[in-house]
């Protein structure tokens, strides 16, 4: 029988206030204390709630103004024959955005939404797709993404800098 350990948790973004975290620098202070309690009830919801505050601040600071439209678009792709939500919309830009709150591995249900994203802006739909890779992805996951022209912003990583990202005008 395997003995059940108590896992220490070290401020990952899985865990965003216990310990550091590059997220905690980069949103507000008074962000978290409300947002914890979402995150513990839905967790795409909450990392969907980040994303969204991540762009309206990079936004600000680019002194642009964007709608955002979180969670209720769906595009169909008429020759696929499937439907694609969105997470985050940006309808004056035609950019959409994939919220990945947990690692990605390639698998099916991936590889789906990274066709449909691709058949998208090959049709002119969407001029570019971006995807937010909260907790990292697989290697097969990344050469994917890069095949079929996503733009993908990897928070697990060392040397991420969210702040390079700029908007089309």
């Amino acid at each position: 029988m395997k003995k059940k350990t108590k896992t220490k948790r070290t401020g990952s973004i899985k865990y965003p206030l216990d310990g550091p975290n590059p997220l905690i620098g980069i949103l507000d202070k008074s962000f978290w204390p409300k947002e914890i309690v979402n995150h513990n009830r839905k967790r795409g919801a909450f990392y969907e709630t980040i994303a969204t505050n991540l762009l309206r601040s990079q936004m600000h600071s680019n002194g642009e103004l964007h709608e955002l439209i979180v969670d209720k678009k769906v595009f169909h792709c008429e020759e696929l024959k499937l439907k694609r939500r969105i997470d985050i919309y940006i309808p004056d830009l035609s950019e959409a955005y994939e919220i990945k709150s947990s690692r990605v591995n390639l698998n099916k249900a991936t590889r789906l939404q990274i066709k449909k994203d691709h058949w998208l802006k090959s049709k002119g739909k969407l001029k570019e797709v971006y995807w937010f890779l909260f907790e990292g992805a697989s290697k097969a996951t990344l050469e994917s993404l890069n095949k079929h022209s996503i733009l993908y912003f990897d928070f697990s990583a060392e040397d991420n800098k969210f702040t390079n990202i700029h908007f089309n005008e």
